[in-house]
């Protein structure tokens, strides 16, 4: 399942409404990207939430998605401990400000590092476990609102020469976590939110009106002929570096709520995201 694939937008609806029924129709057939996967995950976390909160029983069964499974059952649990790393792919769950300072996350970004390595070496692994590290850093500032817990997920991915990473959040969002801040009051839309990130660096730290970590993820993209995907609710931009030319595109009405943060980088041929194998 990709960006821009209908069926985000399908699941969007159905989470949205609270309940579970049809889920396993827009499923039908859909291959998961770690991007998509992270993103459901939190999703469905979000659904079990409301309807533990609604007195509600009902869940949907995943049993010819074993892979959406493992990352419901990590995401649903929030337990930073519970970490779930395997040899191509690996997990980290965000619930707090500790979650990204711990020792066992640091062991994560070494493990992205050692599986980032099969693929390429030196400054570039480097500049990527760099990338991953200010990504995740900057959800506890952007995405939790004051007093209540957002649920997050930091995730990487490597097959076949591509390697992903993403951090996906269910918290405010890019529009709602800048217009906190004086400087960034005349934000009107998600897609408004998304281009002051890309074009002014715009962060919702206080004392800061630009920065957020993203220089480095943007110069990376540069460097690596990769590719950047930027999520801020329904709102989804594509950014893409083509020769000299870096190129956009936005997703109109791409469903979804949160933020999201999905960079792809091919060594082998032009960046595109992949399937997970194993779902």
């Amino acid at each position: 399942m990709l960006l821009g694939n209908p069926a985000i937008v399908n699941l969007t609806k159905i989470l949205e409404s609270g309940t579970a029924q049809s889920i396993d129709e827009v499923l039908k057939g859909q291959n998961f990207t770690l991007a998509t996967a992270l993103w459901y995950t939190l999703c469905l976390n979000r659904l079990r939430m409301k309807q533990v909160t609604d007195g509600k029983e009902e869940m949907p069964s995943f049993a010819s998605y074993s892979f959406v499974e493992e990352y419901y059952n990590l995401g649903s649990t929030l337990n930073a401990d519970r970490e779930f790393t395997h040899t191509s792919y690996g997990v980290w769950p965000i619930l707090s400000k500790d979650d990204v300072v711990r020792d066992e996350w640091l062991r994560f970004l070494d493990r992205f590092r050692i599986c980032a390595s099969n693929e390429s070496k030196g400054k570039v692994v480097k500049a990527l476990a760099r990338t991953l590290w200010e990504m995740a850093d900057n959800v506890p500032w952007h995405a939790f609102l004051e007093g209540a817990p957002c649920s997050a997920l930091a995730g990487y991915h490597v097959r076949d020469g591509v390697l992903t990473f993403s951090v996906a959040d269910v918290g405010m969002g890019f529009l709602a976590s800048l217009k906190k801040l004086p400087h960034w009051k005349s934000l009107q839309r998600e897609q408004d939110a998304l281009q002051a990130v890309i074009d002014k660096e715009a962060t919702s730290r206080p004392g800061e009106t630009s920065g957020g970590g993203y220089k480095q993820l943007f110069q990376s993209l540069v460097d690596l002929n990769g590719l950047v995907y930027l999520r801020s609710g329904n709102s989804v931009v594509e950014i893409k570096q083509r020769g000299k030319e870096r190129m956009r595109h936005f997703f109109p009405k791409a469903g979804g709520f949160g933020s999201q943060i999905t960079v792809v980088v091919s060594f082998r041929g032009v960046p595109a995201e992949t399937a997970l194998e194993i779902c």
